[in-house]
């Protein structure tokens, strides 16, 4: 296989930059893995595991909505939020999650762009509960 240039960049920061081997995640059309080669297309990601596999290893991210766009030479992917899986802190997610249900409970208090964020947001944190459960981390 021959490797090809991956970006992925958050609000914040450029998470990785490298060459790769493949990319592999879930978009909301279906589980997918690019290689080199591959037709160039768009797609958007609520969330996913993003697996990079590279020459000697793997690297694997925690995407929760992004944009991914592959093209001729590189892949890019622009997502909200990214952490790697074995940075990502889950005490603090369940905390985080309680948090949300708790703000989706008083429905008045939010405005209709708030009540959708945060539901959305509730959505992708459960997801990443459940991935941290699983015992085979394989993706569903």
């Amino acid at each position: 296989m021959k490797p090809f240039s991956f970006t992925l960049t958050t609000p914040d920061a450029v998470l990785f930059k490298g060459e790769v081997l493949s990319v592999a995640c879930a978009t909301e059309a279906g589980q997918m893995e690019v290689f080199q080669g591959h037709a160039p297309l768009s797609a958007s990601i609520l969330f996913s595991h993003l697996r990079l596999k590279k020459e000697q290893h793997e690297e694997t991210f925690l995407i929760r909505q992004g944009l991914l766009f592959v093209r001729q030479d590189s892949v890019e992917l622009l997502a909200f939020s990214a952490h790697k899986e074995n940075d990502v802190d889950y005490v603090s997610l369940h905390d985080y999650l309680a948090y949300l249900t708790t703000s989706l409970d008083d429905r008045k208090a939010l405005t209709e762009f708030q009540f959708v964020h945060l539901s959305e947001e509730r959505v992708a944190i459960e997801h990443m509960m459940k991935k941290k459960e699983e015992p085979t981390g394989e993706q569903t």
